[in-house]
């Protein structure tokens, strides 16, 4: 009998400690997915806020093409920023974020942008990244 509570005693300690590690482990990884999620809805805003500034140079400086390439830019910078944390976080909202954005980013980088499509489609892609914010 107290050769079995020796051995018993230890295992009930590692298997202890064991389950306390996997909780760590667990809690770390539940912080990092949290912290990913803000850093990723951050990421939105400032996208957000590019495509403000772009919707104002099309219609205040539609003839502004260096700003309007320069604004094309720093988009499809931002969208690269977070094009895989987001596809592994939320797909649906990756699938609809690019296919508000890759247009706008194609015709705002053009020499020459095409700002009536511009003036088209930035409203709806404001109103995609407002659902995700």
């Amino acid at each position: 009998m107290r050769k079995t509570s020796l051995f018993i005693a230890p295992l009930f300690i590692v298997i202890l400690f064991m389950l306390v590690g996997f909780t760590q482990v667990q809690d770390h990884q539940t912080a990092y997915e949290q912290e990913n999620q803000v850093q990723i809805k951050n990421e939105i805003a400032t996208i957000h806020t590019t495509l403000v500034m772009l919707k104002e140079t099309v219609k205040n400086d539609k003839n502004d093409f260096k700003k309007i390439n320069l604004l094309g830019n720093t988009l499809s910078m931002q969208w690269n920023k977070i094009d895989s944390a987001l596809y592994q976080n939320n797909p649906t909202a990756h699938v609809q974020i690019y296919q508000a954005l890759y247009p706008i980013i194609t015709l705002a980088k053009e020499d020459t942008p095409y700002i009536q499509k511009l003036r088209e489609l930035i409203d709806p892609a404001l109103h995609t990244l407002n659902h995700y914010r």
